[in-house]
């Protein structure tokens, strides 16, 4: 026996159908970590940092603004902890300071945890 839906009952099994749908696909992890984790870092260009974290991961850290174009590797950045936590996940938990002086306020857009292969394409100056 075939049961024909009207516009209705196609409509109200299309939003019956969405929650399960929904419910499979899963949102991508949130790319968290340590300041303690922390291990090395390399600027990568005016507005790009990289970050070795635990010798496991490599992260890019995307600034909006040039606070990294007089900064070389070698130079200090300064973290300080937002609301007193030291884990990191979201570019406004990351609150830093980068340049000779360490004065160079960062205004972080990104945050995003590299894969292997995006690791190895990177120029070898800038792997942390």
């Amino acid at each position: 026996m075939k049961i024909a839906l009207g516009p209705i009952g196609a409509a109200s099994a299309l939003i019956l159908a969405a929650p399960a749908q929904a419910a499979d696909v899963k949102a991508p992890a949130t790319p968290c970590f340590q300041t303690r984790d922390i291990r090395n870092h390399t600027v990568g260009d005016a507005r790009t940092l990289y970050f070795d974290v635990a010798g496991r991961a490599v992260y890019r850290v995307s600034m909006s603004n040039n606070c990294l174009a007089a900064s070389f590797s070698s130079d200090p950045i300064v973290l300080r902890n937002f609301m007193g936590s030291s884990q990191i996940c979201r570019p406004l938990d990351l609150d830093l300071s980068a340049g000779p002086s360490g004065l160079s306020r960062c205004i972080v857009s990104e945050i995003a945890k590299l894969t292997p292969k995006e690791v190895a394409a990177l120029p070898k100056k800038v792997r942390p």
